[in-house]
């Protein structure tokens, strides 16, 4: 199978900036914030519940309560958008958050998947058994390329573009995500240097996003600069990553249904996406 990569970072920048792409950058903003919120809430919470345990009666001796203190000072100053909320709201809030985002990810690739101007039939089928193996798949296919990459980076760069599309075939084959795992490692074979490129472009951009906001902060002297920035480029980052990485599996699946690659993408999207399928938080 052949990928053009030219042709799928195309097709994402004209589908990120549809009506359809702009809708679901909206809707990872909000999610993004809140999750921003809810995480950052967490972290200054365990923070500063490891300096209670450190100033009890029942501390283990020795513990440098002041180096926690300073600790805790650096986690809020860090952490801009905390709110005061128990670690147990906090990390449900996160773990939620986490869910409706996954949700977001695979309403997004059924959009992205669909012929410019045509809402897809199965926009929100089965997105409750999707947006699931969605979740676990992610954990699974981020565990063993972690794995990978602490053993040899090989393996585990290798194991990040065999399985580069678990959440595609999820989304739009309805796959639980160990079959999903099985076709993407089917459907990558053949592609697979051309798929690692991509993926490099992938993550030149997020390194640069990351850039932006440490130099943000730097400038600014303070992290809210930082975390707007950040709040900002990453729905745009997103948007775009599930547009492209959608359109190079959709050349793909062309290709290996019918044996020809895939015409690319030329019209703009119309707005196939509607207020009801977003998913609520």
């Amino acid at each position: 199978m052949s990928l053009d990569i030219g042709a799928a970072v195309t097709e994402g920048v004209r589908r990120l900036r549809s009506r359809d792409g702009l809708v679901l950058v909206g809707a990872f903003l909000v999610v993004g914030v809140l999750s921003s919120v809810a995480g950052q809430s967490l972290l200054v919470e365990l923070a500063e519940a490891s300096l209670e345990v450190a100033q009890s009666p029942d501390a283990p001796p020795g513990t440098d309560v002041e180096q926690l203190r300073e600790q805790v000072r650096q986690v809020r100053t860090g952490a801009p958008l905390a709110v005061d909320v128990s670690p147990a709201v906090a990390f449900g809030l996160v773990f939620l958050l986490g869910i409706l985002a996954e949700a977001l990810r695979i309403v997004a690739v059924r959009v992205f998947y669909a012929v410019p101007g045509e809402r897809p039939a199965d926009l929100r089928g089965n997105l409750v058994f999707a947006t699931v193996n969605g979740f676990l798949g992610g954990i699974v296919v981020y565990a063993l390329t972690a794995i990978g990459l602490v053993l040899l980076v090989v393996p585990g760069v290798f194991l990040a573009v065999a399985l580069f599309f678990v959440r595609q075939e999820i989304a739009i084959e309805d796959r639980n995500f160990v079959d999903a795992m099985a076709e993407s490692w089917t459907l990558t074979r053949g592609s697979r240097l051309n798929l690692f490129g991509f993926l490099l472009i992938l993550a030149i951009l997020l390194v640069v996003s990351q850039a932006v906001s440490a130099v943000t902060v730097a400038s600014t002297g303070s992290s809210v600069g930082g975390t707007v920035v950040g709040a900002i480029v990453s729905p745009l980052l997103t948007v775009f990553g599930i547009a492209a990485t959608t359109r190079a599996y959709a050349q793909l699946k062309a290709e290996e249904d019918t044996g020809e690659p895939a015409e690319s993408d030329e019209s703009e999207t119309v707005g196939a996406l509607g207020p009801d399928d977003i998913p609520e938080p």
